[in-house]
């Protein structure tokens, strides 16, 4: 049997999207505050999580999707989306990824399907980078069982924060910021600046 192509699909669509995630209002599933009032982390948010966190300052989102745009769900609203579209991350997407991080307005919520594979390296590589965490420290705080990791789907994750040369993302990822704010990033060895 065929099915009918009408103009109703895309709005089907995007309701299947919707009531595929938490459909109560609030915070998205897995919210997590990385850096207090500037970066936020979460699964999907639906179309009234959205609109909850422009009501709390909220103005930019971090999509890492790869077929999926926040377009439709904050239509009307003032949040601006930016996308790193990936499914399996390389060095250059952690480095667009970073880049949006330094120079989108802020609030700004990082976000993936669930908020925990590649939210989980791009918050990693934010702490590396602007926190001045050690790779190390963020690696075990992405592998921590507790984050609910996929195993087999990302495992390339893991290598790729071991693979980078974190100086030479720093400086690249820095060297783009106003002297004053690269000057706040940057921590004493041996003190963590991580805001849980």
């Amino acid at each position: 049997m065929e099915t009918e192509v009408t103009a109703k699909q895309p709005h089907r669509r995007l309701m299947a999207e919707l009531a595929y995630h938490d459909l109560e209002v609030g915070v998205a599933k897995n919210f997590h505050v990385v850096s207090h009032g500037r970066i936020f982390s979460s699964a999907q948010p639906n179309r009234q999580q959205f609109i909850e966190m422009e009501k709390h300052g909220c103005v930019s989102v971090l999509n890492l999707r790869s077929h999926h745009s926040d377009l439709p769900i904050i239509s009307g609203l003032q949040i601006k989306e930016y996308r790193v579209a990936t499914h399996h991350m390389t060095e250059d997407d952690v480095k667009a990824a970073l880049e949006v991080l330094r120079d989108a307005p802020k609030p700004l919520l990082i976000h993936s399907c669930r908020g925990i594979d590649r939210t989980g390296l791009v918050v990693a590589a934010y702490r590396i980078v602007f926190e001045n965490i050690l790779p190390s420290e963020a690696l075990s705080r992405y592998r921590d069982r507790a984050n609910g990791l996929h195993r087999y789907l990302y495992r390339a994750f893991p290598r790729l924060i071991r693979k980078i040369d974190w100086e030479a993302m720093k400086a690249a990822i820095l060297a783009g910021q106003p002297e004053e704010t690269a000057q706040k990033n940057v921590v004493p060895d041996g003190e963590n600046a991580c805001n849980e």
